[in-house]
């Protein structure tokens, strides 16, 4: 019987990543729309993992949050995100700087 060793993975090095993939499917998903192909079924919704990275459920995320985070995601798929020409690791950490901005604000008294 094979063993594996589990190796440990920075949480904010994982949210990075799946930020990264949201990008990537993102575009896949926009392209094919311009093709007139209707692929909304196949988002991975990894932002309920990357909004539990921030402490919300799927229920208590604000909607302010997740509009502005579909919204970034959306500028950087579209190629209308500032650093565009950034590789999307860049693109993720922008997205994951923003967000956690606006967290930080709209948790503030």
């Amino acid at each position: 019987m094979q063993t594996f060793e589990l190796a440990y993975i920075n949480p904010k090095d994982l949210v990075l990543e799946l930020i990264e993939n949201d990008i990537t499917n993102g575009r896949l998903i926009y392209g094919l729309s311009t093709l007139r192909i209707d692929a909304e079924a196949y988002h991975l919704s990894l932002s309920k993992i990357i909004f539990r990275y921030f402490g919300y459920s799927e229920q208590t995320v604000p909607d302010e949050i997740s509009d502005m985070y579909f919204e970034l995601i959306r500028r950087a798929c579209l190629g209308t995100w500032e650093e565009i020409e950034s590789p999307d690791r860049a693109l993720a950490i922008g997205i994951f700087e923003e967000l956690s901005s606006a967290i930080r604000i709209t948790a503030t008294p």
